[in-house]
C-alpha cells in the first residue's frame, strides 16, 4: 500500500514538472514575442521622430531595421494609426525615404481590408448593391468599396450571377467584379468549374471585362471549349474571349492542356511577378466546393506558388503524362523548400526573425509534406528521370535560381532509388575491329547489340548474334563505279529505325553531371556511385571519380564570397586571400557585381563570409546588396565584411555604421587574417549551410571507399589526389572513407602521395584511433616496403608493436607480413612479440 501511495506521488509529481516546464517554455516564448513588439514600436516611434527632424537617412534605417523583424499586419497597423495617416503619406512621397514607409503602408492597407472584409457585412452589401431602389451615388460607392476588397468580395456577389430571373443584378454583379481588377480572375476562374451553366457564362464575361485582361485565364477558358458536354454559349464566349486575351485566331489556340503546363510552369519557377501575385491576393487559393460556393484557402506566402503549381498542374494533369515529370518537381520544390525553412529555423532558434505563427506553419507543413517524397516518385523512373532531365534545362535557362538547384539534388537522390540497377544508362557504342580479305570484311562485335552495318553510304541492319560476321555478301554494288577493295572500314552506330524496340532513354544523372550548380553535380555523381552496374560501361562514367574527389575536398576551412566591380582588384585580394606561404590559404569565389554576389552567395559550395567593396555601383550598392542578403533566409546569418581603401575608413564607418567588421584592401599577411578572422568570428556556432558542405565531402568520400576496384568502369585515380589531401584537416567523417578508398586501390597512380599522407594520418597521435587503424592498414597496402620520406616502414610496422591500441599492434602485424624479407627478420618478430615471453626466459 505504501509503495502505491509513494508511486502515485512520484507520478503527481513528475507530471507537475512537465507541466511547470511546459509553462516556462510557454512564458520565454510571450516574453521572446513581447520583446519583440517593443522592439518595434521603439523603432518605428524613433523613425517618425527622425523624420521629422529632417535626419532621413537615420529615419530610413530604423524603418528598415524594423522590417528586418517582420512586424505584424495588426501592428503596424496600430503604429500607423498612432502616427497618423497624413505623416505615413508625407514620408511616402519623400523620395528621401526610399521604400521602407510604402512597405509598412501595404500592412496598414491588408490589415484593414482583411478587417473590412466581413462576410456578413460583405453579404449586405452585395444585396443593397444589386437592389433596384439603390440610388446611383450609393451604388457609385458601393462599387469602389468592392473595388477595395478585391477577391473577399467576390463570394459576396457570385451567387448574383447566376440569377436568372434578374437581368439587372447579374450586370450589376459583373460590374462590381470586373472593378476588382486583377485580384478577382483567380477566384472567378475558379467558377468556370460550376455546375450552372449561367454562372459559367457569366464567369466567361466577367473575365471578357476584367481590365487589363489576364492571360492566367486563358487554360480553363480553352477547357471549356474543349468540353463535349458544354454549352455552345459558352464556347462562343470563351473563344471570343481568350481572341482578345491573346490577340489570336482560333486556329492558333493551343491545347488546354498545353496552357495548363505553360501556367502550372510558372508558378512553380517562381517566374516574375509571381510573388507580387502571391501578396496582392494575400495567399489565397480558390476552390469550389460540392455545393458550388467559391472556398478561400489561405496558404504561407512561400507555400503560395507551389501550391498554385499544383493546382494547376491537377487540373491539365487528366489523360497528359506530359505533366508528370512537372509534378515530381513541384512536389521536390515543395519538400525542399521546408526541409530548407526547418533548417534555418533550428539553426538559430534565438536569432532568427521568423514569428512564431510562422514557426508553427513551417512546423505544420513539415508534418504534411513527408507524403511529397512518396508523391514525387511514384509516377515512376522514366517520370522522373524528365523531371531531372527539366531541371537541368531550368538551370541553364534561368541560373542563380533559389530553388532549383535542391529540386535537382532531390530528383538526384529519387532516381537512384528508382533506378538501382542502373536501366537508364546507356552503354556506349560497340568496338569493332574490322579485318578485310580480298572483298569481304569481318566485323569483330564484343556484345549481342542490334547495330547498323554502313558500307558505301547504305546502311543494313544485322543484328549480331556470333562473334564475328562475313559481311561481304552485304557489300552494295555500285553501277557506275568498280568496287574499291581498299574501302574505309565499316561503321557500326546504334540502330535507331522505325520499327525496333525503342532504346532506353539516357539516363538524366550523365547529363548532371556537367550542370553549372557543383550540388547538382555531386549529387548526380553520389547517385551514380550508388547504382550497381558497374561491370557494364556506360557513357559518364569516366566524369564520375573526378567530380566524387573534387567533392571530398569541398568541405575546406573558411569559403570566402569576395564582390567587388574591378577585375584587377578581385585577383588582387584573391591572391592575398589564397596565400598558403603567408598563413592565408582561404577558399575564394568571386562575384563582379551585386547581383551577381546575390546569386554567388547562395551557390555551392556554402559561403562562410562575404566581404563587400564599399564602391559598388553597377546595378546595387553596398547598402542594396546588404539588404537583400538580409533579406533571404540563406544568407541572412552569413556574416558580411567591408573591402575599402584605408583612406576612407571613417567614412564607411560613418555610412554603413560601426557593427560590420572592415577590411582594408591595402592589408596583406597577418593583418589581412586578423581582419578576416574577425569576420569569421561572427558566424554562427553550428551554419546549416557549413554542415550540408560536410555532408556533401562525406557523402563522396563514403561512396568512394565502398566502390569495388575489380568491377567498375569509373576511373578511380582521378580521385587519388583529393583523397590524400583529405586527410589532413578535414573531418574524420571524411578521412576515414578517404583513407579506406586509398587503401583499396593501392595508391592509384599517385602512390607516393598516398602514402606520404597516409602515413601523417597515423603517425598524428591526436588523431582518432579509428582513423589511426585505417590510415595504418592502407598504408601497408599502397607502399608495402621501402620507406615514404625519412620513415622506413619495415621500422614503422615494428613500432606498431608498442601503440596502446591492440588493433593498431594487428594492422603492423599484418602490414609486416605483406612484406618479403628475410628469414632472420621473421625470427626476430616472432621472439620478441611471442606470448609470457618474460617467464619463459626465467
Amino acid at each position: 500500500m505504501m509503495e502505491g501511495r509513494f508511486g502515485s506521488a512520484l507520478r503527481v509529481l513528475a507530471v507537475l514538472g512537465v507541466v511547470f516546464c511546459c509553462a516556462g517554455s510557454l512564458c520565454t516564448t510571450v516574453r521572446a514575442e513581447e520583446d519583440k513588439t517593443a522592439q518595434i514600436e521603439s523603432l518605428f516611434r524613433d523613425a517618425v521622430d527622425l523624420y521629422q527632424q529632417g535626419k532621413y537617412s537615420e529615419s530610413q534605417k530604423k524603418l528598415r531595421d524594423l522590417l528586418a523583424l517582420d512586424p505584424r499586419k495588426e501592428l503596424a497597423a496600430r503604429l500607423v494609426d498612432e502616427a497618423g495617416v497624413k505623416i505615413m503619406a508625407k514620408m511616402m512621397a519623400d523620395v528621401r525615404m526610399g521604400n521602407e514607409p510604402t512597405y509598412i503602408w501595404q500592412y496598414y492597407r491588408q490589415y484593414n481590408t482583411a478587417k473590412k472584409a466581413n462576410k456578413e457585412r460583405m453579404t449586405k452589401m452585395a444585396a443593397r448593391l444589386v437592389d433596384a431602389g439603390t440610388s446611383e451615388d450609393e451604388r457609385a460607392l458601393l462599387y469602389r468599396e468592392f473595388a477595395e476588397l478585391g477577391h473577399y468580395g467576390v463570394p459576396a456577389l457570385a451567387p448574383y450571377l447566376k440569377d436568372a430571373t434578374h437581368e439587372d443584378q447579374r450586370t450589376y454583379a459583373r460590374i462590381a467584379i470586373a472593378r476588382m481588377g486583377s485580384r478577382a480572375v483567380l477566384p472567378v476562374v475558379a467558377l468556370l468549374s460550376h455546375k450552372d451553366v449561367l454562372m459559367r457564362e457569366n464567369a466567361v464575361l466577367v473575365l471578357s471585362d476584367i481590365t487589363p485582361l489576364d492571360p492566367r485565364a486563358i487554360p480553363a477558358l480553352k477547357a471549356r471549349m474543349e468540353d463535349a458536354n458544354e454549352q455552345p454559349t459558352v464556347k462562343n464566349y470563351a473563344e471570343k474571349t481568350i481572341k482578345r486575351i491573346t490577340g489570336l485566331d482560333t486556329a492558333a489556340f493551343k491545347s488546354s492542356s498545353e496552357y495548363y503546363y505553360d501556367l502550372a510552369n510558372r508558378y512553380y519557377l517562381d517566374r516574375a511577378g509571381v510573388a507580387e501575385e502571391a501578396e496582392e491576393v494575400d495567399s489565397y487559393v480558390w476552390h469550389l466546393s460540392p455545393e458550388g460556393e467559391l472556398v478561400p484557402v489561405a496558404y504561407p506566402l512561400w507555400a503560395w506558388n507551389d501550391q498554385m503549381a499544383e493546382d494547376i498542374c491537377l487540373q491539365g494533369m487528366t489523360g497528359d503524362a506530359a505533366f508528370y515529370p512537372l509534378w515530381s518537381c513541384i512536389q521536390a520544390a515543395q519538400y525542399t523548400k521546408v526541409k530548407d525553412l526547418m533548417d534555418i529555423v533550428s539553426e538559430q532558434s534565438a536569432q532568427n526573425t521568423f514569428s512564431a505563427e510562422e514557426k508553427k506553419d513551417i512546423e505544420t507543413w513539415d508534418k504534411k509534406l513527408i507524403q511529397t517524397r512518396r508523391l514525387a516518385s511514384a509516377v515512376g523512373k522514366e517520370h522522373v528521370n524528365a523531371a531531372l532531365r527539366k531541371t537541368l534545362g531550368d538551370l541553364a535557362h534561368y541560373p542563380g535560381h533559389g530553388r532549383l538547384p535542391q529540386v535537382g539534388v532531390f530528383l538526384a537522390r529519387t532516381l537512384a532509388l528508382l533506378d538501382p540497377s542502373g536501366d537508364l544508362l546507356t552503354p556506349p557504342p560497340p568496338e569493332v575491329s574490322t579485318l578485310r580479305q580480298g572483298g569481304s570484311a569481318t566485323v569483330q562485335v564484343t556484345n549481342l547489340t542490334p547495330v547498323t552495318i554502313t558500307t558505301q553510304q547504305v546502311p543494313v541492319k544485322v543484328t549480331v548474334n556470333p562473334t564475328s560476321v562475313d559481311v561481304a555478301a552485304l557489300e552494295v554494288k555500285d553501277d557506275k563505279k568498280k568496287k574499291d577493295k581498299n574501302a574505309a572500314p565499316v561503321s557500326v552506330e546504334p540502330e535507331e529505325s522505325a520499327g525496333t524496340a525503342p532504346a532506353v532513354s539516357q539516363s538524366a544523372l550523365i547529363k548532371g553531371l556537367e550542370c553549372a550548380d557543383l550540388s547538382v553535380q555531386y549529387a548526380c555523381a553520389i547517385a551514380l556511385a550508388d547504382i550497381n552496374r558497374f561491370p557494364i560501361k556506360w557513357i559518364g562514367s569516366e566524369k564520375v571519380a573526378k567530380i566524387l574527389g573534387r567533392g571530398v575536398s569541398e568541405n575546406k576551412s573558411v569559403q570566402i564570397l569576395l564582390v567587388d566591380e574591378s577585375q584587377d582588384a578581385l585577383n588582387e585580394m584573391r591572391g592575398k586571400l589564397g596565400d598558403a606561404a603567408a598563413g592565408l590559404n582561404y577558399s575564394v569565389s568571386t562575384a563582379i557585381s551585386g547581383r551577381h554576389a546575390l546569386v554567388e552567395a547562395k551557390s555551392f559550395p556554402p559561403k562562410d563570409i562575404i566581404i563587400v567593396a564599399d564602391t559598388l555601383r553597377r546595378d546595387l550598392t553596398v547598402d542594396q546588396v546588404l539588404e537583400e542578403l538580409k533579406a533571404d533566409p540563406r544568407t541572412r546569418y552569413v556574416p558580411v565584411g567591408i573591402l575599402h581603401a584605408q583612406k576612407d575608413r571613417d567614412l564607411v564607418k560613418s555610412r554603413l555604421g560601426t557593427e560590420l567588421p572592415l577590411v582594408e584592401r591595402e592589408m596583406a599577411g597577418a593583418d589581412l587574417k586578423n581582419a578576416v578572422e574577425a569576420v569569421v568570428a561572427k558566424r554562427p556556432a553550428e551554419s546549416v549551410n557549413k554542415r550540408k558542405a560536410g555532408e556533401v565531402a562525406e557523402a563522396c568520400a563514403v561512396r568512394l571507399s565502398k566502390l569495388c576496384v575489380n568491377g567498375t568502369n569509373i576511373l578511380l585515380n582521378d580521385a587519388v589526389q583529393n583523397c590524400a589531401e583529405a586527410l589532413i584537416n578535414r573531418a574524420d567523417q571524411v578521412r576515414i572513407p578517404s583513407a579506406i578508398f586509398l587503401g583499396k586501390i593501392e595508391g592509384g597512380a599517385n602512390k607516393a602521395l598516398a602514402a606520404e599522407k597516409l602515413l601523417a594520418a597515423y603517425k598524428d597521435t591526436n588523431n582518432a584511433v579509428e582513423l589511426r587503424r585505417v590510415a595504418l592498414r592502407a598504408l601497408g597496402r599502397v607502399q608495402k616496403e621501402g620507406s615514404v620520406g625519412a620513415e622506413n616502414l619495415m621500422d614503422l610496422y615494428l613500432k606498431a608493436q608498442a601503440d596502446a591500441d591492440q588493433e593498431i599492434k594487428d594492422i603492423g602485424a599484418e602490414a609486416f607480413g605483406q612484406i618479403s624479407r628475410d628469414s632472420k627478420l621473421i625470427s626476430d618478430f616472432v621472439h620478441q612479440e611471442r606470448i609470457d615471453k618474460d617467464k619463459k626466459e626465467k
